[in-house]
């Protein structure tokens, strides 16, 4: 028996791991790659754009209808860099209470990364919130 490459083993496999053992070991390193990553808060686009979503109808749509005081507000209200803006520039500063007593910077994150994903000129735009 020889040890180069081109060698058959004992077990009749050639060397090194065999597909599948390599398979399962980069999938098992990916996921436990992701799990310890866990959620990035504070910059663009790192929020949860399902979370965002949630968070918007539950707590923006509280003043953000047709007849409520705020008026209509969807995703496609604006474009992706108009609600950049309006997080960046802290465009709701107006109403001082929303942005420091009813959400959390956390919460800011998910609702500008679902808003901004379903903008108006996102590659899927999304009309109800």
């Amino acid at each position: 028996m020889r040890g180069d490459a081109g060698s058959v083993r004992r077990n009749g496999r050639r060397g090194g791991r065999s597909g599948k053992t390599a398979a399962v070991f980069t999938a098992a390193a990916l996921a436990l790659g992701l799990a310890l990553a866990g959620p990035v808060v504070g910059g663009e686009g790192e929020g949860s754009s399902k979370q965002g979503k949630f968070l918007f109808r539950s707590k923006c749509k509280e003043c953000h209808w047709p007849d409520k005081e705020g008026g209509e507000v969807t995703p496609i209200t604006f474009t992706q860099q108009q609600w950049k803006d309006f997080f960046d520039k802290n465009k709701h500063k107006r109403k001082k209470d929303v942005w420091g007593e009813k959400f959390t910077a956390e919460e800011l994150v998910h609702i500008k990364t679902y808003l901004i994903e379903h903008a108006s000129d996102s590659p899927q735009p999304e009309t109800c919130g």
